[in-house]
């Protein structure tokens, strides 16, 4: 065995172990992780929608149905026989809901993606919404593709969600006029900005229209 493992990398001679390690403790590595506000639109509560939006998506992952509390906006757990960890604890003042979903990986065994949300409702009616999506992995830690749950992308498309004070949307932000040169100057200089900003320009480059070519 010890001639063996002088003939293979070292790394690989370890990898057996490391496996057997992993499957007594979980690896965890982090994921994705975002928080973004959801201001007061209209009639709108962004706090009960944005909850309404991530019940949904725990509905269809739950694998047992969701109990009557969580539609109420109370605390509930589900940990039926067959069902994945499901539950969230709710406190009225202040407003806040939190939930966690522990989703077991359909093609690669003893591997769990733990999402953790937390919604804040804030004095002026608007509300925080923060969510961490992990991956616990206690057999062979097989290479995966970062992402954010799918209820962050429903909210977007809802034109609920703002980061660093500039409305978010599921499609890139083409740059066409002077004005939005502007604007996007004013969010990279912004001294309070926490998301990082990634351009792209296009082989085909578009003409930026200046104010005084539009006037003419």
């Amino acid at each position: 065995m010890i001639q063996n493992m002088r003939n293979r990398p070292f790394a690989e001679g370890l990898a057996p172990l490391a496996t057997r390690l992993r499957q007594r403790e979980g690896l965890v590595r982090p994921v994705s992780q975002v928080i973004l506000r959801l201001p007061l639109d209209g009639d709108r509560a962004p706090f009960e929608f944005a909850r309404e939006i991530v019940l949904e998506w725990m509905a269809r992952r739950a694998g047992k149905p969701l109990p009557d509390e969580a539609r109420s906006g109370e605390s509930f757990t589900v940990d039926d026989i067959g069902a994945q960890r499901t539950e969230a604890i709710a406190i009225p003042d202040p407003q806040y809901w939190a939930a966690r979903l522990d989703d077991a990986d359909k093609a690669v065994a003893q591997r769990v993606w733990t999402t953790e949300i937390g919604i804040g409702g804030q004095t002026d009616g608007s509300a925080l919404l923060g969510c961490r999506l992990q991956c616990v992995t206690r057999g062979d830690d097989v290479a995966f593709d970062r992402s954010v749950p799918r209820f962050i992308r429903d909210v977007v498309e809802q034109n609920l969600a703002e980061l660093d004070g500039r409305k978010l949307a599921v499609e890139p932000w083409f740059i066409e006029i002077e004005d939005q040169v502007e604007e996007i100057v004013h969010l990279l200089l912004y001294p309070s900005r926490r998301g990082d900003v990634i351009v792209f320009t296009c082989r085909k480059t578009r003409l930026i229209q200046t104010r005084r070519q539009r006037q003419q």
